[in-house]
């Protein structure tokens, strides 16, 4: 029996394995700025994973910022995992932004 339970455990190893991990959203933003921290209680209220990448410590991410914003550091800019970007987006584009991906996996 305990071979069984072993071997199980393996299979859904393999699965887990197999299987393409979701890519996550990428928030590019400061710590001290209030429309980061907006967009970021959004995806929290609707349990989205993100990464935050804080363009004060991150100079690649800085520099992202500036070409996706016409040379500007307009935050939060936002890259999705269809590869789309919303700049400074409100609140409702981006609940609307997640539902559409959702709707479309």
């Amino acid at each position: 029996m305990g071979r069984r339970i072993d071997l199980m455990c393996v299979n859904d190893f393999f699965h887990m394995w197999k299987r393409k991990p979701k890519k996550c959203i990428k928030v590019y933003g400061t710590s001290w700025c209030f429309d980061c921290q907006v967009a970021v209680d959004v995806l929290d209220s609707l349990e989205e994973p993100y990464d935050f990448v804080d363009i004060d410590q991150n100079r690649e991410g800085e520099q992202f910022v500036f070409k996706m914003s016409g040379g500007n550091r307009s935050t939060p800019t936002i890259k999705f995992p269809d590869g789309s970007i919303l700049v400074g987006p409100s609140p409702l584009d981006l609940k609307r932004k997640i539902e559409f991906l959702r709707d479309r996996d």
